[in-house]
């Protein structure tokens, strides 16, 4: 029923129509091709990439943990148009691919969440550096 669904998600502009899983598909395959990386490569530096234009787009702090739900909705998205394409879940390429592209993105977010939170967890506090000073 999901692969009929998605075979039907078709954009109508001027005319043609498009199917936009098989573009997106074919999208990420080009993508592979032209960059050299590897499926798992291209996770890694889509999630930081996601991650830091949503920071850029949405001018929050990555502490605010808005640009990671970001990178969260734009992974869930990416695995349900390849759920789309393959016509089934392929839950050990899909529990990669989720793991590959969170894996920086939730800890940089951590970091600087726990950086606001305790000060002098990731850093000295300026008491300490004044002591060190002296």
């Amino acid at each position: 029923m999901f692969a009929r669904m998605a075979s039907k998600v078709r954009f109508s502009c001027y005319g043609l129509n498009v199917n936009i899983v098989s573009q997106y598909h074919a999208f990420i395959e080009w993508t592979i091709t032209v960059s050299g990386l590897g499926d798992k490569a291209l996770h890694f530096n889509a999630g930081l990439a996601i991650l830091f234009g949503a920071r850029i787009a949405v001018r929050r702090r990555l502490s605010t943990m808005t640009p990671l739900a970001v990178v969260i909705v734009a992974e869930l998205l990416n695995e349900v148009l390849d759920r789309a394409f393959w016509g089934s879940w392929r839950w050990h390429d899909t529990a990669a691919d989720i793991f590959n592209t969170l894996f920086w993105p939730v800890l940089i977010s951590w970091a600087a969440c726990a950086r606001e939170v305790w000060p002098g967890i990731l850093g000295a506090t300026e008491a300490q550096k004044s002591d060190s000073e002296s």
